[in-house]
């Protein structure tokens, strides 16, 4: 399967919706999907993937045949990894993942630093791998779908290469070029029409008030 470039080209890519993978599984009707979409597994089949007996169980899927009907479907699925890729920074990150609901709680935590990226990354423990959930949990992410969505999205980052600092930096300086040269624009501007009304604009507008006031009386 062609690994998308990011989570925009999800839509066109998918196998399936929520709504018909639980029907290819045989469980149609709106509370099966009222139950995915509450637990996280709101926007395609792509996260389901990964999802195990016990997950299913965390969300009160218990009844046997329900739960191996859900797994058979699972394993049709094609396999799916997220791309690695170099986030600009936390609301970049978030925004890639369809998730920037949550800034707000990554900001509170201390995550809208300029470490930001890296604390995210060390939040990934080889020797356990719960950690990552536990600290996710800690920030205040509740449902299972997001938090698996949001680990895989932290082990999908990428270490920026000297190349791509490069190109960040450039990027940097060509927004600072661009805003400094606005605002000298609007400041030419702001003089030009300052020193045209001095000269045509002010003495016509005293000329007028004294024909006004002589009007008046």
């Amino acid at each position: 399967m062609k690994q998308p470039d990011d989570l925009s080209t999800y839509e066109e890519e998918q196998p399936h919706s929520i709504r018909i993978f639980l029907q290819n599984a045989g469980l149609r009707g709106e509370s099966w999907v009222k139950r995915f979409t509450e637990a996280g597994y709101d926007d395609d089949t792509f996260f389901i993937k990964p999802v195990t007996k016990k997950e299913l169980s965390e969300i009160g899927i218990t009844h046997p045949g329900h739960v191996n009907a859900i797994l058979r479907e699972i394993d049709s699925l094609p396999q799916f990894s997220l791309p690695s890729r170099v986030p600009k920074n936390v609301r970049d990150w978030l925004q890639g993942l369809n998730l920037e609901n949550y800034f707000e709680l990554f900001s509170e935590a201390g995550y809208d630093s300029e470490n930001g990226i890296a604390s995210l990354v060390a939040l990934i423990d080889d020797d356990d791998d719960k950690h990552c959930k536990m600290s996710l949990r800690d920030i205040g992410i509740e449902k299972p779908g997001h938090l698996k969505k949001l680990e895989m999205g932290i082990k999908a980052i990428a270490y920026p290469s000297a190349k791509d600092r490069a190109i960040t930096k450039a990027k940097l300086a060509i927004d600072k070029m661009a805003i400094v040269q606005q605002c000298d624009e609007s400041i030419e501007e702001w003089q030009f029409w300052t020193s045209l009304i001095e000269k045509y604009l002010k003495p016509d507008s005293q000329h007028y008030s004294k024909l006004d006031f002589l009007s008046s009386t």
